[in-house]
């Protein structure tokens, strides 16, 4: 019990603490050999925080206990049945309230790691944005030459979808097409005339299928400079012109 009494005044203050016995206090009540122990604790308490001189004694007992009943129920009545039946039905309510709360954000909690999980299951490359991705791929067509529509499109669907996409094709196509021409070189009429976008056609000579533009054409290969035969023979690849 003494050790219990140490942790808790440790536990309230650090300390300095004076520690002494009940015969180190002058005129403290001693008990008899009664069951009052704890009312003499509760009164020792008292008068300790009050600084007052003790002046009960074990024929005080009865007495003492009815006025610690008498200010106990003055300052914490007693409840009426009815009123304790509204305190359980309330905190029931909040109960389910607790419980509602803490299912809704369970269920919200579960929702974001669901979303979490499936963002990460993305490859990053196609979490990037759309623009970013598209300058890649380019770079990788620009790179390798047309063979890499080919390569890309059977990668994933997503892949597919951007390089079958005729505006891209026919922005790399220019691309491709302005690095390897300078165009400062001709004039402005055959620039309109021979800058346009490529078709995918199959050549009537070998069956093969190539892209046909009037003007230049190539493999679409970065360092490649294209091939001009606007005056060849229409529905040929460039290897049946001549």
């Amino acid at each position: 019990m003494i050790c219990i009494i140490r942790e808790v005044c440790l536990q309230m203050s650090s300390g300095p603490w004076t520690e002494f016995v009940g015969n180190d206090v002058e005129g403290l009540p001693k008990q008899g050999l009664s069951n009052n122990c704890g009312m003499f604790v509760v009164m020792y308490a008292l008068y300790f925080v009050m600084g007052a001189s003790f002046d009960f004694s074990e024929n005080d007992m009865m007495t003492i206990r009815r006025w610690w009943s008498l200010t106990l129920l003055t300052n914490f009545p007693v409840k009426s049945r009815e009123e304790l039946q509204k305190e359980r039905k309330r905190k029931k309510v909040e109960e389910r309230e607790k419980c509602e709360t803490l299912f809704a954000d369970d269920h919200n909690y579960a929702k974001a790691t669901e979303a979490q999980i499936e963002v990460q299951s993305i490859p990053p490359i196609l979490q990037m944005p759309l623009i970013v991705l598209e300058a890649i791929l380019q770079e990788v067509i620009l790179a390798q030459g047309d063979t890499a529509y080919l390569t890309l499109a059977l990668t994933c669907k997503s892949f597919e979808a951007i390089v079958s996409d005729p505006v891209f094709r026919k922005k790399t196509h220019f691309a491709w097409l302005d690095g390897e021409i300078n165009w400062e070189n001709f004039s402005e009429s055959f620039k309109a005339e021979n800058r346009i976008p490529f078709a995918v056609i199959q050549c009537s000579s070998c069956n093969r299928q190539y892209k046909d533009s009037v003007g230049f054409t190539g493999h679409g290969r970065r360092g490649e400079f294209p091939r001009y035969y606007c005056d060849g023979i229409p529905g040929h690849c460039p290897e049946c012109q001549y």
